[in-house]
């Protein structure tokens, strides 16, 4: 297995519930377009949001589909990814898509929203 792109690093540390560990993927300037949430822009606003996102219970997050870009220190990678947590004593998950942009190792834009269902 090669390198794994900053998107599969993110989604494998959720689960350590740690919101100073997330925020310190992203940029100082990086702006966050959450799925559950409003705009979130430079790493302080992140890192709140984080420490409200990240309590959930038995939080993880498993990427499904990954195509990862990369042109000189710019990386770019889009795909799916499910959320899973308790929620009222229930396994919920959500499933999303994301597009992760980082340039010189650090995430400059992550946009995720919900996935539309095939009908």
């Amino acid at each position: 297995m090669g390198l794994m792109s900053i998107a599969e690093l993110w989604a494998k540390s959720i689960s350590d519930k740690d919101p100073e560990k997330q925020t310190a993927f992203y940029d100082f300037n990086a702006i966050l377009l959450p799925t559950f949430d409003l705009i979130e822009i430079g790493v302080d606003s992140i890192y709140w949001y984080f420490a409200e996102f990240l309590n959930k219970d038995n939080l993880r997050c498993e990427i499904t589909f990954i195509n990862t870009k990369i042109d000189g220190k710019t990386e770019c990678s889009t795909g799916l990814y499910i959320f899973t947590f308790i929620q009222d004593g229930r396994v919920k998950e959500v499933e999303a898509r994301f597009t992760f942009i980082s340039s010189n190792g650090k995430i400059i834009s992550h946009h995720s929203s919900l996935n539309p269902k095939n009908e």
